[in-house]
C-alpha cells in the first residue's frame, strides 16, 4: 500500500473542511442573495409603476391624437430607467389595448382586471410577470390601464449573473484560506514535525549524534526533548557498554593467554612421561588427561581468536599462499580417526590439482576443523560425513556435509552468534561452549570470504565455506570436479 505522508493526510483534511464549510456558506448566501435580489427587482418595478403609471397616461390622453411617436419618446423615458419591463400597454376598461410599446403583445386582461382601482401583480413561477395599475385622471375618472410586462428572462439572468459571482467568489475565498491556512499549518505545526520525523529516523538508524532544535514551548517541544533525551541516554548506554565490551575483551585476552601458559607445560610434561614406560592402567589415564588439556588447549587458542579479532577488528593474517587442496587432505587425514572412533564414514571428495588462496593457513584450517567437528559430535553412529572442495571461476568453495540431528529452522539464524548453542543448555548433551561457529564466520570474513549453512531437522546440515582465489589462480582456473575418497 502506497504511503500517504502527514502533510498530505492534512493538506487533504483541510480542503475537505473547508470545501464543506465553503459550500454550505456559499448556498446559504446564494440563496440569501437571489431572495433578495428577486424581491428587490419586484420591488423595483412595483415603484416604477407606481411612479411612472400617471407621466405614461397622461403622455396618452395627451397625445392620443397627435401620433404614436410621442407617446412612445414619453414611454421609453420611463422605461429606460428600469431594464427589465419589457412593454408597456395602455387598455380601456373592457380591456382592449388602445397602445403598445411593442407589437405583438397582447394584454388579454379580464374587465375586472382592467377596471380595478388598485394595483394588480401576476406571477409566474416565484417572479413578477406583470402589473396592471389603474391609471387616475385629473378629475378621478379611470378610463385607463397601464399594463408592464416584465422579463422573468432579464431578471433571471441577473440572479445568474450574482450567483456566478458569489460561487467565483467563494471559489476565490476557498482557496485563499486554504492557502494561509496551510503556511500558518506548516509553520507551526508540520516543518516541526516532519524535523522531529526526519531526526528521529536518524537516531533509529544509530547516528545519536543529531539532537532536534524546536524553538517553542508546547507539545512538540516536549517531544522532541524526549527523543533528544532517549538519544543522549541510548548514547551513555553504548558507551557504557563498549567499556564493558572492552574488558570483557581484555580479560578473554588475558585468561587464554594465561592458560596456554600452563597448558604448554602441561601437555609437555605429558609427553615425556608417555615415553616412559607405564602400566597400561596409568598410561590409559594419562591418554585421559592428554585428551582434556587438548580440550581446554583448543579452547583458550578459540577464545584468544575471537579476543584478538574483536580488540582490533581484523587479524593480524600475514597473508601466504595456501593451497587449500593440500590443507582440506591433511585435515581429512587426521579427521578420519576421530570419525571411525565414533563409527562414522567420512568422504573426501578433493581435486588433484592445488587450489591456491591467500590467508593464514591456521585460522583457515580453525574453521574448517571447527565445521568437522560438528558435523562429527552432532551425528550418529553409522552416520556420514563428507568434505568436499571444487572452484569456480574466481573462488573456491569447501563444503561440509553431515547426516545428523539437523538443525530447526528457527535456530539456521542465530548459528553464528557467539556462545549460541542448538539446545537448551539444561538438556544439553553435547561438549562445546558454543563458539565454534562465530570463529569460523570471524575468521571467513577476515579471509574476505563468506560461510553459509543449510539444514533440515532430523535429515542433517550443510556448511559452505566460500573463499576468493588469488588471481593468478582465478585468471587460468576452471570449474573442477572433485575426485572421491571414502574413509570410516
Amino acid at each position: 500500500m502506497k504511503r500517504v505522508g502527514l502533510r498530505a493526510k492534512f493538506i487533504l483534511l483541510i480542503l475537505a473542511v473547508l470545501i464543506i464549510i465553503f459550500s454550505i456558506i456559499s448556498v446559504v448566501l446564494i440563496r440569501f442573495t437571489t431572495d433578495n435580489l428577486r424581491r428587490d427587482l419586484t420591488n423595483q418595478s412595483k415603484a416604477f409603476a407606481s411612479l411612472a403609471t400617471e407621466p405614461i397616461g397622461n403622455a396618452y390622453v395627451l397625445y392620443k391624437d397627435s401620433g404614436r411617436i410621442r407617446i412612445l419618446q414619453q414611454i421609453e423615458k420611463f422605461t429606460d430607467l428600469d431594464k427589465h419591463i419589457s412593454n408597456v400597454q395602455v387598455v380601456d376598461n373592457s380591456g382592449k389595448v388602445l397602445f403598445a410599446q411593442r407589437d405583438g403583445a397582447s394584454a388579454s386582461l379580464s374587465s375586472s382586471q382592467a377596471t380595478s382601482f388598485e394595483p394588480i401583480f401576476e406571477n409566474k413561477n416565484g417572479t413578477i410577470s406583470r402589473i396592471i395599475s389603474p391609471y387616475l385622471e385629473e378629475f378621478g375618472g379611470h378610463r385607463y390601464s397601464v399594463v408592464y410586462d416584465i422579463s422573468a428572462q432579464s431578471i433571471d439572468d441577473a440572479i445568474s449573473r450574482e450567483t456566478i459571482y458569489i460561487a467565483v467568489l467563494t471559489v476565490f475565498a476557498l482557496l485563499v484560506t486554504a492557502f494561509l491556512f496551510y503556511l500558518a499549518i506548516n509553520r507551526y505545526f508540520l516543518q516541526p514535525m516532519q524535523k522531529l520525523s526526519t531526526t528521529a529516523l536518524l537516531v533509529s538508524k544509530g547516528d545519536l549524534d543529531k539532537e532536534i532544535k524546536v524553538d517553542r514551548n508546547d507539545e512538540i517541544s516536549d517531544l522532541a526533548k524526549s527523543v533528544n533525551t532517549m538519544a543522549d541516554s541510548l548514547k551513555a548506554d553504548i558507551s557504557k557498554l563498549k567499556d564493558v565490551d572492552k574488558l570483557k575483551t581484555e580479560f578473554m585476552m588475558i585468561a587464554s593467554h594465561n592458560l596456554r601458559t600452563p597448558l604448554t607445560i602441561i601437555q609437555g610434561y605429558l609427553d615425556t612421561i608417555k615415553q616412559l614406560k607405564l602400566d597400561a592402567e596409568v598410561s590409559k589415564l594419562i591418554d585421559v588427561i592428554t585428551a582434556n588439556s587438548e580440550r581446554l588447549h583448543i579452547l583458550a587458542e578459540d577464545i584468544l581468536t575471537i579476543s584478538q579479532i574483536e580488540a582490533n577488528e581484523k587479524l593480524s593474517l600475514d597473508p601466504q599462499p595456501v593451497d587449500l587442496t593440500a590443507l582440506a587432505r591433511s585435515i581429512g587425514n587426521e579427521f578420519t580417526v576421530l570419525a571411525k572412533e565414533k563409527g562414522v564414514i567420512f568422504n573426501q571428495d578433493l581435486p588433484e590439482r592445488s587450489v591456491n588462496i591467500k590467508g593464514a593457513s591456521a585460522h583457515i584450517r580453525s574453521a574448517v576443523w571447527n565445521l568437522l567437528d560438528n558435523a562429527l559430535k552432532f551425528n550418529r553412529k553409522g552416520g556420514q560425513v563428507s568434505l568436499t572442495l571444487i572452484t569456480d571461476s574466481d573462488s573456491a568453495s569447501i563444503t561440509v556435509k553431515d547426516t545428523g540431528i539437523g538443525i530447526a529452522a528457527e535456530e539456521i539464524s542465530k548459528l553464528f552468534t557467539k556462545f549460541h548453542r542448538g539446545t537448551s543448555t539444561l538438556n544439553y548433551d553435547y561438549e562445546g561452549v558454543g563458539i565454534g561457529l562465530y570463529i569460523s564466520q570471524l575468521i571467513i570474513k577476515q579471509h574476505g570470504g563468506l560461510i553459509t549453512a543449510n539444514s533440515t531437522l532430523g535429515e542433517g546440515s550443510t556448511f559452505v565455506i566460500k573463499l576468493p582465489l588469488t588471481s593468478a589462480q582465478a585468471s587460468v582456473s576452471e570449474p573442477s570436479s572433485p575426485s572421491t575418497g571414502t574413509s570410516s
